[in-house]
């Protein structure tokens, strides 16, 4: 089995520096979700982890053929909105990847953006969000896609573990912003948890150790979007060794 991530940057899934994936913190916390399902670590795993950046997907979603035409100004016939395209185009082109590196393995295909927006706009844009990641995915029937759209931003999904204790953590989701440049934004306050709680910041190194410490626990954090990517993987990985479905 092989995962191929694609993240935003550093801070979440991580970076390739000449050619090397150095993983990020939301890398660290799904590859050991996956490790208490397989046994065994595919980031530690010779050829068995990838990385492929936003730019990369881009310019292979530029050659991509469209999948409809565009109705107006704002949808297309698959009801996707001009900035969901985009989530649907960079499932495509991820696919379209790993199919170019003729892989001798399953692969997981593990999208994540952020899903940014703000607290007003509810969970229909996030859903919009994931639900165009997916349909990337079956456009190019592809069944070991997996949507990992954080909501807001990940930046969520670690302070329900250092400043909240893993209580109540639907509700970060619910009222936070994804604008880095609110007032109280969410990296604001996870940079305030981590000097309370651990004496440092949340640069990837920061987030990267305390991942590898076993101080944040992926499995006890409650959180919608946490909880879909947690869901997916499991899905993906029963598919994969051939499991069936659970009830």
């Amino acid at each position: 089995m092989i995962i191929v991530f694609s993240g935003e940057g550093p801070t979440d899934l991580g970076s390739t520096y000449a050619g090397t994936f150095s993983p990020g913190p939301v890398a660290l916390m799904i590859n050991r979700w996956i490790f208490k399902r397989i046994g065994y670590s595919l980031l530690e795993t010779n050829g068995a982890n990838y990385y492929v950046c936003k730019a990369t997907l881009a310019d292979i979603a530029k050659q991509l053929p469209r999948a409809a035409l565009l109705r107006g100004k704002k949808a297309d016939r698959g009801g996707l909105s001009l900035e969901t395209r985009y989530y649907f185009q960079n499932a495509r082109a991820l696919v379209a990847w790993i199919r170019e590196q003729r892989l001798e393995q399953p692969a997981i295909a593990l999208l994540f953006r952020d899903a940014d927006g703000t607290a007003s706009a509810g969970r229909g844009e996030w859903e919009h969000k994931v639900n165009s990641v997916i349909h990337g995915f079956h456009f190019e029937n592809y069944p070991y896609g997996v949507a990992a759209i954080a909501k807001p931003k990940s930046e969520a999904w670690f302070l329900c573990a250092v400043r909240y204790n893993y209580a109540n953590c639907q509700s970060i989701e619910a009222s936070s912003s994804g604008n880095d440049a609110s007032p109280n934004s969410l990296k604001q306050q996870l940079e305030a948890a981590m000097h309370q709680r651990f004496g440092c910041g949340c640069s990837r190194d920061d987030l990267n150790q305390i991942v590898s410490d076993g101080l944040i626990d992926e499995q006890e954090i409650d959180m919608q979007s946490l909880n879909l990517v947690k869901s997916q993987c499991n899905d993906v990985v029963d598919l994969i060794f051939g499991i069936s479905p659970r009830a």
